[in-house]
């Protein structure tokens, strides 16, 4: 990646959630930090804060979970200050998912309520989630329901039509975590171009 940023290709660069995969070795977030120095020193490098540095059992986590080995955020606020007192909030955790996730559900519908409709309400044209680890696409979306189709071009690039806005399309971009998820056998691959679930999820 610092060669794409050497070369002008990287305008800026989005890390949601699950930051170092540190869980309380500080030498491991000096080592990654050390990894990011050649991009995060010449583009903007946006961050979110997730499960691995935010959560732990009677920390006054979202969620209850011991994924942060007790670090509660100290680490990443430390090294990642943000300017609004809820800096600490689960925004990581995708909206849309095929993968359904281990103990806790990848999807958090209450979180979803909550926030959707703000995504409608300002035109939010896309939506950027980490957590699980893999990537994936959906169409045009709001409340389960798949609103625009991508129109494929003679490029062979997918574009909306932003002028009549329907839905936030949502983009799961966790692909660079720890391990990639293992997707469910009932979905195709985005190689192959077909969407079979009922978001229209495309994934590689």
């Amino acid at each position: 990646m610092a060669d794409e940023v050497s070369a002008g290709n990287v305008d800026s660069v989005f890390h949601i959630g699950d930051i170092s995969y540190a869980t309380r070795f500080l030498v491991e977030w000096d080592y990654f930090l050390h990894l990011i120095t050649p991009v995060a020193s010449h583009v903007s490098y946006m961050t979110a804060i997730g499960n691995h540095e935010r959560d732990y059992i009677g920390f006054g986590s979202v969620y209850v979970t011991p994924d942060s080995g007790g670090e509660c955020g100290v680490p990443y606020e430390t090294y990642f200050q943000m300017p609004t007192p809820a800096k600490d909030k689960p925004w990581h955790r995708p909206m849309y998912s095929s993968i359904t996730g281990g103990i806790l559900k990848s999807v958090d519908d209450d979180f979803v309520k909550a926030v959707e409709p703000l995504l409608l309400a300002n035109k939010v044209d896309l939506a950027l989630w980490g957590h699980v680890h893999n990537y994936e696409r959906t169409c045009a979306v709001y409340q389960k329901e798949c609103k625009v189709l991508p129109t494929n071009g003679a490029s062979g690039i997918d574009t909306y039509d932003h002028a009549n806005y329907s839905a936030s399309v949502h983009a799961v971009i966790g692909m660079a975590g720890f391990s990639l998820d293992q997707f469910p056998s009932q979905y195709v691959n985005a190689n192959s171009r077909k969407l079979e679930d009922s978001f229209q999820i495309t994934r590689s």
